[in-house]
């Protein structure tokens, strides 16, 4: 993996008309977490198990759509991300409880601690992802 190289996201293309890729580790497994977090559940073609299911739920309340949250991010890290160790998952909700930032910190293979925050995710499900 030290020499690994992908394109970087959001897909970019350079000055000179090429795609922007790069090597940084740290990079390339935010990008990981936040494709797996951010990526509904059947969204992905021929790869319908891929992603969580947090815009799809129905929540009754701040504690219980935390809890979901936490255990669809728990489930995506085990089938999605096994060569990284989950350490917390940290959600802010917005007032009306249409939205929620979540937070994940979790160690690389090398053990380094990492942080990705996945923000304005929209619980009804029509809103798209943003990256900070």
């Amino acid at each position: 993996m030290a020499d690994e190289i992908t394109l970087a996201l959001p897909f970019t293309l350079t000055a000179q008309g090429t795609v922007e890729s790069t090597s940084d580790q740290k990079k390339i497994w935010a990008d990981r977490v936040f494709s797996v977090i951010a990526t509904s559940v059947s969204e992905r073609v021929n790869r319908y198990g891929f992603g969580t299911k947090i815009t799809t739920e129905a929540f009754n309340g701040r504690e219980q759509a935390a809890a979901i949250i936490k255990s669809e991010v728990s489930d995506a890290f085990v089938n999605f991300l096994p060569y990284l160790t989950l350490i917390e998952v940290k959600t802010d909700f917005a007032a009306d409880l249409s939205t929620v930032n979540v937070e994940v910190d979790y160690a690389l293979p090398n053990t380094q601690k990492q942080t990705t925050p996945i923000t304005s995710i929209s619980l009804n499900g029509n809103q798209p992802f943003q990256e900070q």
